[in-house]
C-alpha cells in the first residue's frame, strides 16, 4: 500500500492536510510516522507557494520535518525545482533518506539527482595525461602504485566522484591536477566528452524534476548567468528552495565580491614563464617569435615586482585591514601602472603569437588556462585599484603564504533583489533561524526580498520541561579588557559543569584562541572523559568519534554551530563561552556601521544583536534533535543577565527554563 498524491493542487489546498494527519494515510502507511501541526501548516504554506509561484519565508524550528514539508508540494507542482542547500551532509541526506522515504511510500514518479560544482568531478582527459606520464615510470614509485589504485576506481565508478575515494589515493602528488577545472575544460571538443562525469551529472540534472544543489553552486550559477559570455551551470529553473537560508547571505557576499590572490598571481606567472622557455627552447620557434617572448619578460618581472609589494608590506598579518590609503602609495602607483600594461598587453601577445607562429608546439589547452585567469586578474585588480564604487569595501589580508585583495559589496540585497527575487517564480527560503522577535524584517532586508509571506511554524520540541538554561552571574564580562580574565574564570565554571554532565557535551567557542586556550587548560585536570578538538581531525570524523564515544565532550567554533545533528545522550548539553557578537573592526563591519548610521540607523541594535540571536539559536539547536532529547543549554556570558540587551537576546532563545544556580544544573541531571 502507498500514499496516493494529487496529480495537482486542488483549489482549497487544506484538502492537502488530511496527507500528513495523524489519521491521515501516511500514518496508516507508516506506524513511526509522528503527525507535527507545524509541518502540515509548513506543508500548505509551500504549497501555496508552488502554486501561485510566490516568494515565501518559512521558519521551521527543530524537529518539524521541513524537508518533507517542502518536497511533497515540489513534487505535486511538477515544476523543475533547484533544493539548495547549505551543508553537505544535508544534501546527501535529502537525496538518500527523504526522497527515497518519498518513493517508498507514495504512488509518485519523479526524477532527482546530485549536482555539484564541478571540482568535485575527475578530469577525464586530466587523468589520461597523467597516466602516460605514469606509465612511462621505469622505477615505480609509491605514487606510482597509488594511481595505480586510483585506475582500478575510475573503472567502477559511476559518478566519478573524488569524494569516494580514499585520504591515501587523494596523497598521490599529481592529484590536485585531476579535477575538472573551467579554465582547461575542452567543452564538446575534448575527445573524452562523451564519457565525461561532469556532463553526465549536468544531463541528468537537466533531465530531473528535483536537483539537489548547494548555495555555492547556486549562487556561481547566478552570476554566470548574468555574464553573456559564459554558459550556465545549472539548467533553467521553475522552482528554487533554499534549506539553511541563513546563510544565504554570507555566501553571496563571496561570490559578489572582486578578488586577487598574490600567490595565485605568482603561479601564474610561474606557469607562463614555463611556457615562454618550451617555447624558446624549441627548434620550432622562429626568431622572430623568440624576439617577442624576449620582450614579454620584463613586464613578467615588473608584475612580479608587483606582487612581491604586497607580499612584503602584508604577509603575516592576518587581520583584515582596509586597502585604501594604501601603505608605500609611490612606489604602489610605479608598479600598478607597469601591472596594468601588464594584464593590458600579455593576452594579446600570447593570442597574436599562437595564432601567428604557432607559438611553437604549445597546445592551445595551455594558452587558454593562461589567457582566461589573467582576464580575470585584469578585471579583479582593475576594479579594486579604482576603489570607485562606495557600495564595496577594499581591504586586504595576508597569511604566511599568501597576500589577498578584496572588494566586497557592503549589501548584497540589491544584487540578489536584482538578479533573484524580482524573477516571478516561486522561491522558498527556509531555516530553523531566520527571525529576530518573532519577525523576518532584518532577515529580507539584507537579502532584499520583497512583498514575501513570512512564516514562523514552532519546534515541537518541549524546551520548556527538557532543557535548562544556565546562565552564571558570577563569572566577569566577556569585555575587551576583561578577555584574559573571562578566558581563566571560565575553566573551573567549565569543569563543573562536564563533571555534572559526565561530559557528553558540545562545547562551542566564538574564537580559535579561546579555544586553544581553554582546551590546553582543561587538558591539565584529571577527568574521565576523552575530549575531541576541532582541528584534530577531519570534522565528520570528529563527529562521528563524538556520537560514539559516550561520555566524551567536543571542542570547536563556528564551523561546528550549525550542522551537528547527534540525537540521544552522547550530547546532553551544549555550552557556549558568550554572545557571538561580530568582530566590529573588520574592514566589512566598519563600512556596514558607516552605511547604517548614515542612514540614521543604530548600528548595535540593526546588526549587531540579530546577528548574534541568530548565531546563538544556531548553536543552542545543537541540543534537541528527537522528542525524547533532554539536556543543558549553558552560556557563560553573565551580560545576559545584568545587561539590557542580554535579556533581550535571552527572549529570543529558546522557552527553556532559566537558572543562575550550578546546584540546579546537578539536579536537573540527576533526574535524567
Amino acid at each position: 500500500m502507498v500514499v496516493p498524491l494529487p496529480n495537482q493542487f486542488p483549489h482549497d489546498l487544506r484538502e492537502l492536510r488530511t496527507i500528513l494527519d495523524e489519521n491521515g494515510p501516511l500514518s496508516k502507511q507508516w506506524t513511526s510516522f509522528e503527525p507535527r501541526s507545524s509541518q502540515q501548516e509548513m506543508f500548505l504554506e509551500a504549497a501555496r507557494a508552488f502554486k501561485s509561484g510566490d516568494i515565501s519565508l518559512i521558519e521551521a524550528g527543530t524537529g518539524t520535518g521541513k524537508t518533507l514539508a517542502y518536497l511533497l508540494p515540489a513534487i505535486i507542482s511538477k515544476k523543475k525545482t533547484i533544493v539548495s542547500t547549505g551543508l553537505k551532509n544535508l544534501q546527501e541526506q535529502i537525496y538518500e533518506k527523504d526522497l527515497a522515504f518519498i518513493r517508498e511510500n507514495f504512488n509518485v514518479d519523479f526524477k532527482a539527482t546530485i549536482l555539484k560544482g564541478r571540482d568535485n568531478y575527475l578530469c577525464l582527459r586530466a587523468y589520461h595525461i597523467l597516466k602516460k606520464r605514469f606509465d612511462d615510470v621505469v622505477a615505480p614509485t609509491e605514487d606510482h602504485f597509488s594511481f595505480k589504485e586510483l585506475s582500478r576506481w575510475i573503472d567502477h565508478t559511476e559518478s566519478g566522484e573524488l569524494d569516494e575515494l580514499s585520504s591515501f589515493i587523494k596523497l598521490v602528488n599529481p592529484f590536485d591536477r585531476l579535477f575538472s577545472k573551467s579554465d582547461t575544460c575542452m567543452g564538446q571538443t575534448c575527445k573524452y566528452s562523451a564519457q565525461c562525469f561532469l556532463n553526465q551529472a549536468r544531463k541528468k540534472a537537466k533531465d530531473a524534476s528535483i536537483i539537489l544543489v548547494n548555495h555555492h553552486l547556486f549562487l556561481a550559477d547566478l552570476v554566470i548567468r548574468n555574464n553573456q559570455s559564459q554558459v550556465s551551470i545549472l539548467p533553467e529553473w521553475d522552482a528554487v528552495i533554499f534549506d539553511e537560508a541563513h546563510l544565504l547571505e554570507n555566501i553571496a557576499t563571496q561570490y559578489f565580491s572582486f578578488n586577487f590572490s598574490a600567490k595565485d598571481f605568482l603561479n601564474l606567472l610561474y606557469g607562463f614563464t614555463q611556457l615562454i622557455d618550451r617555447a624558446k627552447s624549441s627548434i620550432l620557434t622562429s626568431e622572430d617569435a623568440k624576439e617577442k617572448l624576449e620582450n614579454i619578460v620584463p613586464i613578467i618581472e615588473d608584475a612580479s615586482g608587483y606582487a612581491s609589494i604586497l607580499l612584503n608590506n602584508y604577509q603575516n598579518k592576518s587581520e583584515e585591514q582596509r586597502l585604501w590609503p594604501f601603505k608605500d602609495e609611490s612606489e604602489w602607483d610605479d608598479k600598478s601602472k607597469k601591472f596594468k600594461l601588464f594584464l593590458m598587453t600579455l593576452s594579446s601577445k600570447v593570442e597574436d603569437l599562437s595564432k601567428r607562429t604557432g607559438l611553437i608546439n604549445i597546445e592551445s589547452e595551455d594558452i587558454k588556462p593562461i589567457i582566461y585567469e589573467l582576464i580575470d586578474c585584469s578585471k579583479s585588480l582593475e576594479f579594486i585599484y579604482s576603489n570607485s564604487d562606495p557600495s564595496y569595501v577594499y581591504q586586504v589580508k595576508g597569511t604566511k603564504e599568501d597576500v589577498q585583495l578584496a572588494a566586497i559589496p557592503i549589501n548584497v540585497a540589491p544584487y540578489l533583489s536584482d538578479k533573484l527575487f524580482s524573477k516571478k517564480k516561486t522561491i522558498i527560503l527556509t531555516s530553523a533561524t531566520m527571525s529576530v522577535k518573532n519577525k523576518m524584517d532584518y532577515f529580507q532586508e539584507k537579502l532584499g526580498i520583497e512583498g514575501a509571506s513570512p512564516n514562523i511554524f514552532p519546534s515541537p520540541y518541549d524546551y520548556q520541561n527538557r532543557t535548562l538554561l544556565y546562565i552564571p552571574t558570577h563569572l566577569p564580562p566577556p569585555t575587551t579588557e576583561n578577555n584574559d580574565k573571562f578566558t581563566s574564570a571560565i575553566i573551573p565554571e567549565l569543569i563543573k559543569l562536564l563533571s555534572i554532565t559526565k561530559g557528553r557535551a558540545l562545547v562551542l567557542f566564538t574564537s580559535h584562541s579561546r579555544l586553544d586556550k581553554v582546551h590546553a587548560a582543561i587538558t591539565t585536570f584529571r577527568h574521565p572523559f576523552r575530549i575531541y578538538k576541532q582541528g584534530e581531525a577531519p570534522r565528520s570524523d570528529l563527529l562521528d568519534k563524538f556520537k560514539k564515544d559516550m561520555g566524551s565532550v567536543l571542542m570547536a567554533t563556528t564551523s561546528f554551530w550549525q550542522g551537528v545533528d547527534v540525537p540521544g545522550q552522547s550530547l546532553s548539553a551544549v555550552i557556549i563561552d558568550k554572545i557571538p557578537f561580530p568582530r566590529p573592526d573588520t574592514p566589512l563591519s566598519e563600512a556596514k556601521k558607516r552605511l547604517i548610521e548614515s542612514e540614521g540607523g543604530n548600528f548595535f541594535n540593526t546588526f549587531f544583536m540579530p546577528e548574534a540571536i541568530i548565531l546563538l539559536k544556531q548553536g543552542l539547536g545543537r541540543l534537541l534533535r528527537c522528542k525524547t532529547d533532554k539536556g543543558l543549554l549553558a552560556i557563560l556570558d553573565s551580560r545576559l543577565i545584568n545587561a539590557n540587551y542580554g535579556k533581550t537576546i535571552v527572549k529570543n532563545l529558546p522557552n527553556s527554563s532559566p537558572t543562575n544556580d550550578i546546584e540546579r544544573v546537578a539536579g536537573f541531571f540527576q533526574d535524567i
